[in-house]
C-alpha cells in the first residue's frame, strides 16, 4: 500500500490509539485499581501512563528502522525465517484473544446492565459481521471510522460529567494516604488498560507523516491517561472508594447517579455509545491479525483471512463460562501480552542493532 497516498493522517492515527486504548478497561478500572492503590488510584494511573510513554518510545524506534515493513517482515528480516513467522503468528492469537476478550466483557455488562434475556452469542455475533466487514475494507477504512467513533466518545465524557454535581472532594483525602508502595503496585496494575498502543508494530507503514508518529502517539497517550484518571477521581468523588469496591461495574453505578432533564437513565445512553468503541477495539485487533498472517502470505489473501479467522474471536468471547473466568482469562491475556510486547520489542532492538540493520538511510534516498 502507498502510505503517502492511502495511509493514515495525523488525527486518523490519534483517533486509532484513542478508540484502541480505551476499550473495555475503562468500566471496571475504578475497582480494580482501587483494589490494590485505595483513594490514591488515580496517582497509579499516571504513574502507568508514563510507563507507557517509555513503552512507546522503544516501540517507534523499533519501527523507525524499518519504515516500510510491518510487523512479519521485520521479525522475519531479524530473527530469521522459523523464529520471525512464530512470533508474528503468535502476536496475531494474541490481537484475536484480547479482541474477544473485550468484546466479552462487554456482552456481560449488556446482559447484566440492559439486555437480560438476549443470548451473548447473539450481541457477539453481531459485533463481529461488522467487524470481519470493516477488516474487509482495508486500513483506510477503519482509520476513517475510527475518526467518526472519536468524535462521539467526546459526546460521552461530556455525558460522563452529568453526576458532577454529587461530587465530594473529601472522597480523594488525604492524598498520598496508602503509600508508596500501593501506588506503585497500582501503577503495576494500570498499565495493563493501556495495551493496544503497541498495534503501531503493525500499523507503522501505513501512516503518513513518519516524523509526527511519536509525537502523535504520545499525545494520544496522554489524553487516555487524563481520562482513565479523570475517570476515577469522578467515581470515587461521587460513589466514595468504599462503595466502589462493592460494586462490579462502577461506572454504571457512577453514571446512575446523575440525570438529564429529557433522559433519566443516562448509563443507558452511554452504554448506547459505547459499543461504537467496542467495536472499534475488535475492528483494529482483528484487522491487526489479519493483516500479519496476509503478509506471511504475501499480501495476496487479506479478505480470505478476514473471512475465515473470526470463530478465533467469538471462542474467546463465549468460552469462560463465569464473569470470573472471564476476569481470570483477561488478567492472564493482559500480563502475559504485555510481558510478550516489552519481551518483543527488546529482542529485536537488541538483535537490530546488532546486526545492524537499519533502513531509514534507504528510505531518505528514495
Amino acid at each position: 500500500m502507498d502510505a503517502k497516498r492511502y495511509g493514515f493522517s495525523d488525527f486518523q492515527w490519534f483517533a486509532v490509539l484513542i478508540c484502541l486504548t480505551l476499550g473495555g478497561g475503562i468500566i471496571t478500572l475504578p475497582r480494580t485499581v482501587a483494589e490494590v492503590a485505595g483513594r490514591d488510584a488515580w496517582l497509579s494511573l499516571l504513574i502507568a501512563g508514563v510507563f507507557t510513554w517509555g513503552l512507546a518510545v522503544l516501540i517507534w524506534l523499533l519501527c523507525r528502522k524499518f519504515p516500510n515493513r510491518t510487523l512479519p517482515e521485520f521479525c522475519i528480516l531479524v530473527l530469521g525465517k522459523p523464529l520471525g513467522i512464530l512470533v508474528s503468528v503468535l502476536y496475531a492469537l494474541y490481537a484475536f484473544t484480547a479482541a474477544g476478550e473485550t468484546l466479552r466483557i462487554f456482552v456481560e455488562l449488556i446482559k447484566t446492565w440492559v439486555l437480560i434475556w438476549t443470548p451473548a452469542s447473539v450481541f457477539v455475533l453481531a459485533i463481529l459481521v461488522a467487524a470481519v466487514y470493516i477488516s474487509r475494507l482495508g486500513a483506510t477504512t477503519l482509520a476513517r471510522l475510527m475518526e467518526i467513533i472519536t468524535l462521539l466518545t467526546v459526546l460521552v465524557f461530556l455525558i460522563w460529567l452529568v453526576p458532577v454535581g454529587e461530587f465530594n472532594l473529601l472522597n480523594l483525602r488525604p492524598v498520598g494516604s496508602e503509600g508508596l508502595v500501593a501506588i506503585a503496585k497500582g501503577g503495576q496494575e494500570s498499565v495493563f488498560a493501556f495495551l493496544g498502543f503497541d498495534v503501531m508494530l503493525v500499523l507503522f507503514p501505513f501512516i503518513r507523516n513518519r516524523r509526527n508518529i511519536l509525537r502523535v502517539t504520545l499525545l494520544a497517550l496522554t489524553v487516555v491517561t487524563l481520562l482513565y484518571a479523570g475517570n476515577v477521581i469522578l467515581t470515587y468523588g461521587v460513589l466514595g472508594v468504599e462503595h466502589t469496591l462493592l460494586q462490579q461495574w462502577p461506572l454504571m453505578n457512577y453514571l446512575r447517579v446523575g440525570s438529564l432533564p429529557f433522559i433519566q437513565r443516562v448509563d443507558t445512553i452511554v452504554l448506547f455509545f459505547w459499543t461504537a468503541q467496542i467495536l472499534a477495539v475488535v475492528a483494529i485487533q482483528y484487522f491487526a491479525g489479519t493483516y500479519i498472517l496476509a503478509s506471511l502470505t504475501r499480501h495476496h489473501y487479506h479478505d480470505l483471512w478476514s473471512l475465515l479467522c473470526w470463530p478465533i474471536i467469538y471462542l474467546v468471547a463465549i468460552g469462560p463460562g463465569t464473569l470470573s473466568q472471564v476476569q481470570a482469562i483477561g488478567a492472564g491475556i493482559s500480563r502475559w501480552g504485555l510481558v510478550g510486547v516489552i519481551g518483543l520489542v527488546v529482542l529485536l532492538l537488541l538483535v537490530a542493532n546488532v546486526r545492524r540493520l537499519d533502513e531509514r538511510r534507504e528510505e531518505e534516498k528514495e
